[in-house]
């Protein structure tokens, strides 16, 4: 490009000394409707009218010729040595070099009657004999100045006497700047974009008849600018690409590098688990982990899933968790190929074989894998060992089993032979009650030994009683366990219940003061009043035992919206706040609480057996206790509904 250039400055350099000034066309010194071309005025009549003169500073030419065939290390060494060689050229008190760009923090605007996008004007380079015209550096609004004209129309524009030109003498930069004389040309990459401006200025007119080539030589300095323009940012581009290449390579060595380490922790993890990992595609190839291998599962010992459906034609290999059969399509590893997600509560206990021939218990928990449409293309599945774990929960259930079996037939064998000397016991005291009624005078020295043997058998009727609940509870223990307690329900009164089983136990305990605040209407409800009945005996005889005999106590029956409050109070030793938390559970007892009244001690299942028979009501239980201030033991019951069969 250079050496073009410096063909084309060449021929102007020889047709100077021989040619007229170079002609300005009519059509760029006349200004059009919007203000935009350049100015006609008398003095470039007078400039066209005038004879040929000759450059003054014929080593101008030479300066350029030189300057355009010359390399600079930079577009901004080029534009410092273009406007120095303009300026000798040009009689301009500003030469500057401006380059446009979009001002995106502004809003449009309205110009020459339409909208434009605001754009700024920065100075690129300058010779300034005025300091107060912007610096280097500086951006401004290219609004409303001389080089927008140029810029808009990619054309020179000359202004040779602001002052006659009705449109740029109105223009604020006019006055501002203090611009007189105006000549620009637009720096042009070569598609045809604007990268700014070449411009001179001066506060005094100029007539450019006196210097007919500063339009042409402005122009060949600008092509000669744009050049360097575009070769800078040409390298500045290719080396940011191969900045950022070279970033992107190391990027993706570093990527690699990560993604290597990662595959290799979870390979390494992989293979560490515990827990056998079988990862499937649609192809039905099988990749497995070292646990999954050293489970010997013989399903997946093979890499391929038909020799796998071969096998299972021949005799079964994946069997449920109650060792049924196991149908292929129901095996986990084709539920997961469907789709489910064996996760947590949904993952499936299978029995397979190993290659020991032993069954073999396994949780499997899955989910499928899924492509980058969302489209199923392989599953991973976890088996965990769970053959100890099962044997142990079996052995557990075995246990259960044989204990409530065991308290079942203990308790029978018990509640037998206490019953039948029960029985004997209650026939050898209504035998003595008739002895002792028709005794006479003579007899009295028998009788006083009879009366004795009446005191042992109630006390032996008292402890088989005791034994008698003891055995009772046992056997109520053991049908709530296997869920057997069976609930004859019907409706009946609560409050009547209740003072039954008051007047029993003030009959049993004489001496003792039990006070019911009895309720004065039926209090009707839907259950088993058996088994309720055994619910308040139960609370009040334990109100009795564990209070001194001197000591009264309370009971209440009230009623609260839908339900019924039973309530039984006594003023013993009370419970701290953690026995509170366990007397509801089977064969606990309070430590350090004694029995103060009445015998036996119990196998702390009362309280258990009134929790589950209230609960199986519907109802809750509760208790509200201070140590040493005693204890306050509560029932509450729906109450029986209109729509109830009552």
């Amino acid at each position: 490009m250079g050496h073009k250039v410096y063909k084309s400055f060449s021929r102007l350099a020889r047709r100077l000394p021989n040619e007229g000034p170079l002609d300005t066309s009519p059509q760029e010194q006349q200004p059009s409707p919007n203000g935009m071309s350049g100015d006609s005025n008398q003095q470039n009549s007078q400039g066209r009218a005038q004879e040929q003169t000759k450059i003054a500073n014929p080593h101008i030419l030479r300066e350029v010729a030189q300057m355009t065939v010359q390399s600079f290390p930079s577009s901004h060494e080029a534009m410092s040595a273009a406007l120095e060689v303009i300026g000798r050229f040009l009689d301009c008190q500003t030469l500057f070099i401006g380059r446009v760009g979009e001002n995106k923090s502004e809003k449009t605007s309205v110009d020459y009657g339409e909208r434009v996008e605001q754009h700024t004007l920065k100075i690129m380079e300058a010779r300034n004999r005025d300091t107060s015209l912007p610096a280097v550096g500086s951006e401004g609004a290219l609004e409303r100045t001389y080089c927008q004209t140029v810029w808009r129309t990619q054309q020179p524009l000359i202004i040779e006497d602001s002052s006659q030109h009705p449109f740029y003498q109105r223009l604020p930069t006019t006055e501002e700047y203090h611009i007189g004389f105006y000549i620009g040309v637009p720096l042009l990459y070569s598609d045809g974009r604007v990268y700014g401006t070449l411009c001179a200025q001066d506060p005094h007119p100029h007539a450019l008849a006196d210097q007919p080539e500063a339009l042409e030589l402005m122009q060949i300095v600008a092509r000669f600018l744009i050049s360097y323009i575009e070769r800078e940012e040409l390298t500045t581009q290719l080396r940011a690409a191969e900045q950022a290449q070279a970033e992107l390579a190391w990027k993706e060595r570093q990527a690699r590098a990560e993604a290597d380490s990662r595959v290799r922790e979870l390979e390494a993890v992989f293979e560490a688990m515990g827990d056998g990992l079988v990862v499937c595609d649609l192809q039905g190839q099988f990749q497995m982990n070292a646990a999954a291998w050293d489970l010997s599962l013989m399903p997946f010992a093979q890499d391929n899933v038909d020799w796998i459906v071969e096998q299972q034609d021949k005799e079964p290999l994946v069997w449920d968790e109650n060792g049924q059969p196991l149908a292929v399509e129901c095996w986990p590893i084709y539920r997961v190929l469907r789709g489910e997600h064996l996760t947590g509560a949904s993952a499936v206990n299978v029995q397979s074989l190993s290659n020991g021939g032993e069954k073999r218990d396994l949780n499997v928990s899955g989910t499928p894998i899924y492509d980058q449409q969302q489209q199923i293309n392989g599953a991973v599945l976890v088996f965990r060992d769970v053959t100890e774990r099962s044997l142990l929960e079996r052995q557990t259930q075995e246990l259960n089993r044989r204990f409530n079996e065991f308290l079942s037939i203990a308790s029978h064998e018990l509640k037998g032979p206490l019953t039948t000397t029960l029985g004997n016991i209650q026939l050898a005291q209504r035998t003595l009650h008739r002895a002792l009624t028709q005794h006479s005078g003579e007899q009295k020295a028998v009788l006083g030994s009879l009366e004795k043997i009446q005191h042992y058998l109630d006390r032996a009727e008292s402890q088989v009683h005791m034994q008698n609940r003891l055995a009772s509870d046992l056997i109520d223990v053991s049908r709530i366990r296997t869920g057997k307690l069976e609930l004859h329900m019907q409706c009946c009164d609560m409050g009547q219940i209740v003072r039954e089983i008051v007047e029993d136990q003030r009959q049993a305990t004489q001496g003792r003061v039990i006070n019911l605040d009895p309720p004065t209407e039926q209090i009707l409800i839907h259950g088993d009043a058996g088994r309720l009945g055994q619910v308040v005996s139960n609370y009040l005889t334990n109100a009795l035992k564990y209070s001194a005999s001197t000591k009264s106590v309370e009971v209440a029956v009230t009623t609260e919206s839908n339900t019924v409050r039973v309530t039984v109070s006594d003023q013993g030793p009370g419970l701290t706040p953690e026995e509170q938390k366990c007397v509801w559970e089977r064969f606990y007892r309070a430590k350090g609480v004694q029995v103060l009244s009445g015998s036996g001690i119990g196998l702390g299942l009362g309280l258990h057996i009134c929790q589950t028979i209230v609960q199986w009501h519907g109802g809750s239980v509760g208790l509200h206790s201070i140590p040493g201030q005693g204890s306050r033991f509560w029932f509450t019951l729906p109450l029986c509904m209109e729509s109830m069969p009552c």
